[in-house]
Formats: structure tokens, sequence, C-alpha cells
């Protein structure tokens, strides 16, 4: 992607940020109203969530576990299956004052880049289909058929190592910072920010991207973490969609895990 001509940038995360909902689980839940016979796959999944709880299993050994519902797919309907995703449920839930917010940022010269911990199964056309200049995404290692646990290409990509995984498009001084660890990103105002620069989240783990950007923008946040610095610092908070309440968003996601959400 080039840089030319472009001013600024403006960071979004994709899950309860440009839609209020887990990808993931949306996209577990669309797999499993198409062939409902890989819901054996919870059989695998909900033993290891004890571990999970008690953090004795890493981040993106779970996502792996977590997707073997895909076991045994040939990647063209995977392929074909992603872009119907894509199409009839994620794009129809963007929440329009995220849309506009991408559509402002590209109109005033911007990079606009997709960073999400969402493997990249769909994400490249997610951001496609939202105009993104660039995405990233956790990187799962696809081989046809799908593995039952798919091998993941470095880490997780959540927390500081969003600012990793997008460190080439970055300034050169930000960059050289962040490859000499002279910047962590874990306080606002300790590391420098970008000037022009805009991100957007709904999550604490998201904390170094919106202290990487001058302007910060948080979306729906309940976490008291968040809420706690954005009443010090006077952040921007948007509060699009309906459904902002735990309990209803629980709700939702257990029904996704099963296939039992109407997404339409």
């Amino acid at each position: 992607m080039q840089k030319r001509n472009k001013t600024g940038y403006a960071f979004f995360d994709l899950d309860f940020t440009v839609l209020h909902h887990d990808t993931m689980l949306l996209f577990c839940n669309y797999i499993l109203q198409k062939e409902p016979w890989r819901i054996f796959f919870l059989f695998i999944f909900l033993p290891v969530m004890p571990l999970a709880a008690l953090k004795l299993i890493r981040s993106k050994n779970l996502k792996r576990i977590f997707f073997s519902f895909l076991w045994r797919m040939p990647l063209q309907k995977l392929s074909e299956y992603t872009k119907d995703f894509v199409d009839t449920v994620v794009i129809p839930q963007v929440h329009p004052e995220l849309l506009n917010e991408i559509k402002r940022h590209k109109k005033e010269n911007r990079i606009t880049v997709l960073n999400t911990a969402s493997p990249d199964i769909y994400p490249a056309y997610i951001a496609k289909q939202l105009g993104f200049d660039t995405y990233y995404a956790t990187q799962f290692i696809l081989s046809d058929p799908v593995p039952l646990f798919i091998p993941v290409k470095g880490q997780n990509n959540k927390r500081a190592v969003k600012l990793f995984s997008m460190k080439e498009i970055l300034p050169d001084r930000i960059q050289k910072g962040l490859e000499k660890g002279e910047y962590k990103y874990e306080e606002p105002g300790k590391d420098p920010v970008i000037n022009n620069s805009w991100a957007y989240s709904d999550s604490p783990a998201d904390l170094p991207m919106l202290f990487l950007s001058e302007n910060p923008v948080l979306i729906n946040p309940i976490s008291r973490r968040l809420l706690k610095i954005q009443n010090k610092y006077n952040w921007r908070v948007l509060k699009p969609g309906k459904c902002k309440k735990r309990l209803c968003t629980y709700f939702q996601m257990i029904r996704q895990l099963f296939g039992l959400y109407k997404s339409s």
C-alpha cells in the first residue's frame, strides 16, 4: 500500500466497534446454519473453556480450537461462504456512524486501516467492501481441506501486537521507536502520538492503538479502565447501535455459538 499523498491515519478495530458483534461468533453462527452437523465442534471447544477462563491456554491456541468448526471444508467452499457472509451478514450490520467516519477519513485523505484480532479468513473482504486502504489480522495458515486446528503464523493480533503488525505503514520515527523497544504505548502522553491520526475501539485491549493516536475515539465503552481514562483525558465517545448492555450482548453471543442467532 502506498502512503503517497496521504496526510494522516485512521485506525479501526472490528468487533464491537465497526459493528456490535464478535465476527468470529457471527461467522460460526453463519457456518452452523449452512452446515448444522458442524455443531459437533462444540464437543472440542467447550471443554477447553474453563482452561481459557483460568488463562491456562493462550488466546491464539483458543482461536485455533474454536475454528475447528471449519474442519475438512474445501477452500473453494470456504471462500464462497466467506464472501456471502460478509455481503449478507457483516455489511448490513455495520454501524452507519462508523461507516460515515470511514468515509470522512477517506475524503480527508487519511490512510484507513482495519486492524483486528480476528483471523484473516474474512477481514480482507470486509476491508474491501468498506473501502479501507489496508487491513491487519491474525494470520491463519490455511490448507485444502481445512485442518482441525489451523496453524497460526506469528502472534495473535491483539494489544501492542497490532502496532507491530502495521509498523510498515507508520511514520519512520514511530517505526524506529517500536523496533528499538523505546515506545511501549502503555499510558497516554508517555510516547509520541501520530499527528492527524484517529483510532476507534471499544476495548481496553486496544489501548496501545488508542495511545498511538492523536484523536482516540471510544465505541460504546463499558470497561471501567476505559471510562476512567476517557473521563481524565476527555476522549470522544460514540454510542451507535441498539444493544449496548452486557446481558444483551452475552445472550446474542451464546446464540451465535450454537448457530441460533437470526442475523437478518
